[in-house]
C-alpha cells in the first residue's frame, strides 16, 4: 500500500508540475501538493503517460526522484530553473554528499589532460570529495575512473535520456559509476544525443557542484560553456594551465586570464574547499561511514576510516602517526615547502596529500603564504 501510495504521488507531481517552469512555481506547487494531488484524475492521459514513464523508467533500472522529496538535490533547490525532477541509477543519496567538485573538460583530450583528470579526481575522491562529470569522452570519462578509485562517490550527468548509453564503449563505466555512486539525467527516457541537450547536461553539473575545474577546452567547447554557469550559480572555478601551443588548452588558459584559480594539482582544490567551506567537510568525513554502507555495503572499521574518526577527535599531544611525525620535523627543520617535505618524508604524494589533509583538519599545521607549512602551537 505504501508503495502505492508513492507511485501515485510521483505520478500526481509530474502531472502538475508540467507547467512549472521557475523554481517559484515548483515551491508553491510543493507546498499545496497534498492539497492539489486530490483533483489528479489518474485515468486522464497526462496521469496514464506519467505512468508509463514511471514504468518504462523501472524497466531499465532507473528511479525518479521528485523535487518535493528529501532526497532531491538541495542545491538544485536554490537555483532559478531546477528540474521537477530527476531520473537515476544508483544511490540518489550521493546528490547530497557534503562536498562536490565537478571536473570538465575536452573530449579530444591530449594524455596530459586524460591524466591530469584522473590523478585529479582520485585525488579528491581520496579525501571524500564526490567527483561529478558528465558521460562524454576525453576528460569526462578520465574524471570518473579516477573517482572510481577513491572512496567518495562518483556523479555521472548525461545529455541523453537515462536510458540511452551515450558513448556506447562508457557502458561499463556508466554501470560502475551506478553501483559506487549515481548516474542521473533531467531529460526525458528516450532522449537522443542531440546539441541542444548538452547545455541542460552541463547546467545541472554546475549547480550540483561546489567547485567547477575545467582540466583541458578548446577555445570554443563545451566545458566553457559549462565554466560560465559557475559565475551564475557562485561556484569557484578552476582551471588547469596547459601548452599554449596546444588548441585544447586554449580555453583553460583563457579561463586564468580572465582570473581563474589555478589548479596544479588536487590538492590546490582540495584545500581551496577546506578552506571556504571547512563544515561541509568535516560532514563528509562524518558521514565516510554511512556513504561506505549504503553505497559500497563494506563494514566500515577498515584503517582509512579509522584514520578520518581519528582526524575528528580533539588535538592531542603526541603524534601518533610515523607520516605526521615525519611532517612535523620537516617543519622544524625548515622544510616548509610541499617538495622538500615529500623528499624528506620519503613517501608516495598521494599518501602524503592525505596526511597533510588531515594534519589541518586536526589543527596541528596551517598552509600559510606560496604553499608553505606551518606547525600551530
Amino acid at each position: 500500500a505504501w508503495e502505492m501510495r508513492k507511485m501515485k504521488d510521483k505520478i500526481a507531481w509530474m502531472v502538475l508540475a508540467k507547467g512549472c517552469k521557475n523554481a517559484k512555481k515548483l515551491k508553491q506547487l510543493a507546498d499545496s501538493f497534498d492539497k492539489r494531488k486530490k483533483d489528479v484524475d489518474f485515468t486522464e492521459k497526462d496521469a496514464l503517460d506519467a505512468m508509463d514513464e514511471l514504468e518504462r523508467a523501472k524497466v531499465c533500472g532507473s528511479g525518479v526522484v521528485t523535487y518535493r522529496e528529501k532526497e532531491y538535490p538541495e542545491y538544485l533547490r536554490h537555483i532559478s530553473n531546477p528540474p521537477a525532477y530527476l531520473y537515476f541509477k544508483g544511490n540518489v543519496k550521493a546528490l547530497n554528499h557534503p562536498l562536490k567538485a565537478a571536473i570538465v573538460g575536452s573530449r579530444e583530450a591530449s594524455l596530459y589532460g586524460i591524466n591530469t583528470a584522473t590523478n585529479f579526481a582520485y585525488e579528491l575522491s581520496a579525501n571524500n570529495v564526490a567527483v561529478i562529470s558528465g558521460g562524454a569522452r576525453g576528460i569526462d570519462s578520465a574524471a570518473l575512473n579516477g573517482a572510481l578509485r577513491g572512496r567518495a562517490p562518483a556523479i555521472c550527468v548525461v545529455g541523453t535520456g537515462i536510458d540511452v548509453t551515450y558513448p556506447r564503449e562508457n557502458e561499463k563505466l556508466f554501470e560502475r559509476v551506478a553501483e559506487k555512486g549515481v548516474v542521473i539525467s533531467e531529460l526525458p527516457l528516450g532522449s537522443p544525443p542531440m546539441a541542444k541537450n548538452f547545455p541542460v547536461r552541463n547546467r545541472l553539473m554546475t549547480a550540483l557542484c561546489d567547485t567547477l575545474v575545467v582540466v583541458e577546452a578548446a577555445k570554443k567547447s563545451g566545458a566553457l560553456i559549462t565554466a560560465s554557469y559557475a559565475g551564475d550559480y557562485g561556484k569557484t572555478l578552476f582551471a588547469v594551465p596547459g601548452n599554449i601551443d596546444s588548441p585544447t588548452s586554449e580555453g583553460t588558459n583563457a579561463l586564468l586570464q580572465d582570473g581563474a584559480l589555478w589548479a596544479l594539482s588536487g590538492s590546490d582544490i582540495l584545500y581551496e574547499m577546506m578552506e571556504r567551506m571547512p563544515a561541509s567537510y568535516r560532514r563528509a568525513m562524518k558521514k565516510d561511514e554511512k556513504i561506505e554502507e549504503d553505497i559500497f555495503t563494506e563494514p566500515s572499521n577498515n584503517a582509512l576510516t579509522q584514520e578520518l574518526k581519528a582526524a575528528e577527535e580533539p588535538k592531542k599531544e603526541n603524534v601518533s602517526n610515523g607520516i605526521e611525525r615525519a611532517v612535523l620535523n620537516a617543519i622544524g627543520e625548515g622544510k616548509r615547502d610541499y617538495d622538500s617535505i615529500l623528499e624528506y618524508c620519503a613517501c608516495d604524494a598521494a599518501r602524503l596529500n592525505s596526511v597533510l589533509t588531515l594534519m589541518q583538519i586536526k589543527g596541528m599545521i596551517k598552509r600559510s603564504v606560496g604553499n608553505a607549512y606551518e606547525k600551530i602551537d
